[in-house]
């Protein structure tokens, strides 16, 4: 589902929305309030449906400062995975960008696993997040997982997971597969990351 930032972007627009946090602040929160009923309807579906880990995307997020994710977003998100998380299912955020400065907010909102794109250090994000919030990615995947060589992706998969061991980690790329990837790619992915490899 939508994050309620990334929604309000997708009705109003993600320069009018960026603006009014600025020009605006009250209409912001209002049409971010707006977005929550439709965000936990739609979640409760997929549940009933049978889901059990739901997506959360709220993209935009790395695009604002922590003080404007704290005032605009921060308690939309607690109140919106605490719910998810009330009907049984677990919460996967993904802000793809560099989300360094969020961490710890992040930490604070509780979601079960959070990507983490290319850009954000993994040792740091263990350090901020803490043990209990699993971490997903973080291999490029445009400059690694797209376009170098099997071999060499294999190498540094295999050196990621090697950091990782004993750590709540899910190897992955720090965003979109892009169209372009070759499945070779992904199989060496694949290979690298099975334990009798490290």
């Amino acid at each position: 589902i939508e994050g309620p930032l990334a929604e309000s972007c997708d009705l109003a627009g993600v320069s009018e929305v960026l603006l009014k946090i600025f020009m605006e602040p009250d209409f912001v929160k209002q049409l971010i309030d707006k977005t929550m009923p439709t965000a936990k309807d739609f979640a409760r579906a997929q549940v009933e449906a049978g889901c059990d880990i739901m997506g959360v995307g709220d993209a935009i997020c790395s695009q604002v400062d922590a003080e404007t994710y704290r005032e605009f977003v921060k308690e939309k998100h607690r109140e919106l995975f605490t719910y998810i998380q009330s009907l049984g299912a677990k919460v996967k955020l993904h802000i793809c960008g560099n989300i360094t400065h969020l961490l710890e907010d992040l930490r604070d909102v509780e979601p079960d696993i959070v990507d983490i794109d290319w850009m954000v250090d993994m040792d740091l994000a263990y350090e901020k997040l803490g043990p209990n919030i699993i971490r997903c990615g973080n291999l490029d995947p445009v400059s690694v997982i797209q376009d170098l060589d099997p071999e060499t992706i294999g190498e540094k998969t295999q050196k990621l997971c090697e950091k990782e061991t004993n750590r709540p980690f899910i190897l992955s790329g720090g965003c979109e597969i892009t169209v372009n990837t070759p499945h070779e790619h992904l199989k060496a992915m694949r290979t690298a990351s099975q334990p009798t490899n490290h």
